[in-house]
């Protein structure tokens, strides 16, 4: 029982220690901020395309907002890669600011359907723009891997309580005033997250950048952030599942895009203002499925409770394709929205935790062209559905559909990378001068993917001329280096060796021995140069580690001449 108290007191503690950081209440603040302004412009947009075309209008809109989105979103954030991640979300909220601003002024206008799809695109790229670098910042703002969960949670709820304040305002606007009304309520939640993210703190020195060997055009940048993405994805399975129950999620979400604006009006006869109080009462789900995500903090398998989320979004629309009634549509997509909530904030935890920051930006941008694309693909099978066979069999085709990709992730939940970090291997990396100013997440994260390696007094760890492929971090032990035969120096615990090779992508300039039986930690050569390489004061030690071991070999070579 004591254990059971102890770990939730823990849970909690590690919440509340989140409203002592500054950064991260201004970069909640923001993200409140946005879910609000998107949700009140999506319950606008909605109805408007509604009353424009029925459901085939919501799926044009869809299209039109995510296609382009799928496609220029890489290219606007290769554009901006330079740019800091706090500054560039700024600039995106001050845009969207502007862009919802001008829909609310052509909607009273009288404007054409055409004219604010387009701007409702351009908002919709924004979002997807100013996704990666605020999540991005999340990794360098905390100081613990269990603080990421927890901010994961914090968000969660954050976001469904704007999802839900958000709609009911759109709600009471619509019942009061019009769609223009409703958007300009949206620009006025733009402006406040821009107000919060005009008092980030410079992460310079935090983030890790992508090693360019010259500067590409855009559109090459673009299609290389793409690729590194997709290779970091591909090539890590516990990436590869998350990526593949992010998708299936987002097809759900693209049904559910059309079905919660369809269903209000076909199938429940309750109007506009029906779609803000449904749209609200997912975001109060959501709320509830924050609180128990906050059972998450701590944990280090979080596949099972991603699968669980997308289960969770399957079971109510297949309930509500059998019982049309307003009742069970309040109550499934309650839990759709807690669902939801499990879902995003188990899954963007594990691409924190599990990509480099380096690829942190082309990971995220990956999944956001994933994310547009299945969205799209979803509103569009599901608004061709309603046409053929109505609303209920969309609704029971979304749900299986959504509960096949949960049970195929929970069965595959054993390719989640779940080693824990030993905190001698989190020391040994804070301690050494090249690595030491990892982001806590990222020195977690490279904790817990050295690989050890024991060897015996006399044997020979590496030989003078090899291709280097890793270097090693000396947990306990003692090694010697020669060059030609000739003593050149020595490594004790905590020193590195290897690194030249690797930063000079050149042979192994020396044979190196143990003295002692010795215990090493294997740093894979992208780990190692991401490490050392992205921040300025890394590279300012490994400049200066690899001009002292060159010296000693100098020396040592002159002193043995000498004799």
């Amino acid at each position: 029982m004591s254990d059971g108290v102890d770990t939730t007191l823990g849970r909690l503690g590690t919440l509340l220690a989140l409203r002592a950081r500054p950064p991260l209440r201004r970069i909640l603040a923001a993200w409140a901020a946005c879910f609000a302004g998107e949700a009140i412009a999506a319950v606008a947009f909605g109805v408007l395309a509604y009353r424009s075309a029925g459901a085939t209008g919501v799926a044009l809109l869809v299209a039109v907002q995510l296609l382009p989105t799928a496609l220029l979103a890489p290219i606007a954030f290769a554009i901006a890669a330079d740019i800091r991640r706090e500054r560039l979300a700024l600039a995106v909220d001050v845009v969207r600011t502007a862009v919802v601003g001008a829909a609310a002024a052509l909607s009273e206008a009288g404007a054409p359907r055409e004219t604010l799809f387009a701007l409702a695109a351009v908002l919709t790229v924004g979002t997807a723009v100013s996704n990666p670098p605020r999540r991005g910042l999340l990794p360098l703002l905390v100081a613990e891997p269990s603080e990421l969960t927890a901010a994961g949670v914090v968000i969660g709820v954050v976001q469904a309580a704007a999802q839900t304040a958000g709609p009911l305002v759109a709600a009471i606007l619509f019942a009061v005033s019009s769609a223009t009304g409703v958007l300009a309520a949206s620009a006025l939640c733009f402006a406040a997250a821009a107000l919060a993210e005009a008092r980030l703190p410079n992460t310079t020195d935090l983030a890790a950048r992508p090693r360019e060997e010259e500067n590409p055009r855009v559109l090459e940048q673009a299609l290389r952030a793409l690729q590194r993405g997709s290779q970091t994805v591909r090539s890590d399975p516990e990436l590869r599942l998350v990526a593949g129950l992010f998708a299936a999620k987002n097809l759900g979400r693209g049904a559910l895009n059309v079905l919660i604006v369809v269903v209000p009006f076909a199938l429940l006869h309750v109007g506009s203002a029906g779609v803000g109080w449904l749209t609200a009462v997912l975001g109060a789900g959501g709320v509830a499925g924050g609180l128990a995500a906050a059972t998450l903090v701590g944990r280090r398998r979080l596949v099972p409770a991603m699968a669980a989320g997308v289960a969770l979004w399957g079971l109510p629309l297949i309930a509500l394709g059998g019982l049309p009634y307003l009742a069970a549509a309040i109550v499934g997509l309650a839990v759709l929205g807690a669902g939801n909530t499990v879902a995003d904030v188990a899954g963007y935890t594990l691409i924190g935790r599990s990509a480099r920051d380096d690829l942190l930006g082309a990971v995220y941008s990956v999944h956001e062209a994933v994310r547009a694309v299945a969205i799209v693909a979803g509103s569009a099978v599901t608004a061709t559905l309603i046409e053929l066979s109505g609303s209920r069999t969309a609704l029971v085709a979304a749900g299986a559909a959504l509960l096949i990709a949960a049970a195929a992730g929970g069965l595959m939940r054993g390719r989640e990378h779940s080693r824990q970090p030993r905190p001698e291997h989190v020391r040994l990396i804070r301690a050494n001068p090249l690595l030491g100013w990892l982001p806590p997440i990222a020195v977690a994260r490279l904790a817990s993917r050295l690989e050890p390696v024991e060897l015996a007094a006399g044997a020979i760890l590496l030989r003078e001329g090899d291709a280097g492929d890793c270097a090693y971090l000396l947990e306990t032990g003692e090694l010697v280096a020669d060059r030609g035969g000739r003593e050149i120096g020595r490594v004790r615990p905590g020193g590195v060796v290897g690194e030249i090779a690797l930063l000079h992508d050149a042979p192994r300039m020396a044979t190196v021995r143990t003295v002692t039986d010795s215990r090493l930690l294997t740093i894979e050569r992208d780990e190692f140069l991401a490490a050392v390489t992205g921040n300025a004061g890394a590279r300012d030690q490994a400049t200066m580690l690899v001009e002292l071991r060159l010296a000693e070999a100098t020396a040592a070579a002159a002193a043995t001449d000498a004799s």
